[in-house]
This record gives structure tokens, sequence and C-alpha cells, in this order.
């Protein structure tokens, strides 16, 4: 086996999941994720199951050890609740045994007006900065579409 740099594979990985999400018949959106460790990962948001069979072994033969085999779903939004459930599927071998780990929890998506709105309704906090991700230089206000945020609040 060759190494493979991190940035091939990432690129790799862009390349695949574009031609799949390419071909997927159904409104498909998908977000690859570098983990703090150097992984990756895949989320995806569509309406019906979509089948990640073919992504997921062209994933792992062209990313080799970067690759995580994690293909997270995000489905059912519920635009009253603004909840929605997140799918987690991990596949593994070991000893030639194939393990398949399933998760599914609810998530509650927030923008960033309610949260603006709610500090400013419990008092006793300023909304000093928020972000999207854990990086200073990483400001929400410049995010195009981000999926994670880290707020910073002083106490009154």
């Amino acid at each position: 086996m060759t190494f493979l740099h991190f940035d091939e594979a990432k690129q790799a990985a862009i390349v695949a999941v574009r031609a799949w999400v390419g071909a997927a018949s159904q409104d498909v959106h998908a977000m690859l994720i570098v983990d703090l460790f150097g992984k990756l990962r895949l989320v995806l948001w569509h309406d019906a199951a979509a089948d990640t069979t073919n992504l997921g072994q062209n994933l792992v033969s062209n990313c080799s050890v970067w690759w995580t085999g994690e293909v997270l779903s995000v489905k059912d939004l519920d635009p009253v609740t603004q909840i929605f459930y997140e799918d987690m599927e991990l596949e593994a071998q070991e000893n030639g045994r194939r393990h398949v780990y399933r998760q599914r929890h609810a998530s509650r998506m927030v923008f960033p007006q309610e949260l603006r709105a709610l500090v400013e309704l419990a008092g006793g906090f300023d909304l000093v900065e928020w972000f999207y991700g854990f990086k200073p230089h990483l400001k929400l206000d410049r995010a195009h579409h981000p999926l994670l945020m880290v707020v910073v609040l002083r106490k009154k």
C-alpha cells in the first residue's frame, strides 16, 4: 500500500462526493468534514433514504486511512420546532467480521437571531462574539454555511 497524503485523500473525497451527489436521483446536499484528528467524514441532508454503499466503498479505496467510514445523515427537519434527527452509521472490519454500529439522536437548529434574543431576554450576560469553529478567525458573521455555533458570553 502506497502512502497517501491527507491533501490527496481530501481531494479524492471531494471528487467522489461530487460525482455521487450529481448522480443522486433525489435532492441531496453533502458536506465533507475534517475532524480534529485529520480524519474525513460525510454529512448528508436528504428527504429520502440515500444508498451510500458505492460512495462508502469509493471513499475507502480512494482515501485510505483518512476516511473514518462515517456517513452522518440529517433528515426529518421540522420547520416549526427546528428539530432534526442525525443518523450515524459506522462500519468496521475486525478479524474478518463486519460490525455495523448505528446511532440516531435529535438536535435542534438555532438561528443567530434567536440566540441574540434569548441572551437579551435572559439578562445577566453580554454576547461577546460567536464563531463557527474553535478558532478566533472563524467568525460566524462571515460564514456561508456554518454547521457549528460556538458562542462566547460574558457575565454582566
